[in-house]
């Protein structure tokens, strides 16, 4: 049986299925021509759709980047913006999107993220930068509470022996 496909995806409008993509091994992949936003078409693998690693054509990581460089300078390394809007669209994902690969374990059990940085990265990110500062090498976002949601004061950097200390397992 063949999973419904959506109409939208992130910025992508699905305009119909094309021929799959064969693989070496003999697999297929369903493949789609979709028009981004800003008016381009693309074909894009619908696994890669579903699970969000395909929003754009690029056009909205160029906007981020452009958007950064005239609001910031130099105060900041493109790549921690970038680790940060990755980990803000991750959470989403996780929290809200069934069809993620660790769906279950956040928005399958009721984690959710603040409702206002929902839809607004620059609030996350300034909440962030204020209140936890640059994230050091090695580290990433954890929740204090790994029952707790994804908001105020439920959130630091952790490195990854903190962070294996910290799960549902270890408790």
């Amino acid at each position: 049986m063949t999973k419904t496909i959506e109409k939208f995806y992130n910025r992508f409008e699905v305009i119909k299925e094309v021929e799959p993509k064969i693989h070496p091994n003999g697999n297929k992949s369903r493949m789609i021509l979709c028009k981004c936003q800003c008016g381009e078409e693309r074909i894009v693998n619908l696994y890669d759709l579903r699970n969000g690693s395909s929003k754009s054509c690029g056009c909205f990581m160029r906007e981020i980047v452009s958007k950064n460089k005239k609001k910031h300078g130099d105060r900041m390394k493109h790549s921690e913006y970038y680790y940060l809007h990755r980990t803000f669209n991750d959470i989403k994902q996780r929290c809200y999107n069934q069809n993620a690969q660790n769906y279950k374990y956040y928005g399958g059990r009721g984690i959710n993220m603040y409702e206002f940085w929902l839809d607004d990265y620059e609030l996350f990110k300034d909440w962030i930068l204020k209140n936890i500062g640059n994230r050091p090498e090695g580290y990433s976002i954890d929740r204090i509470d790994f029952n707790g949601n994804y908001e105020p004061g439920n959130l630091r950097w952790a490195d990854k022996k903190l962070q294996a200390i910290n799960r549902r397992s270890t408790k």
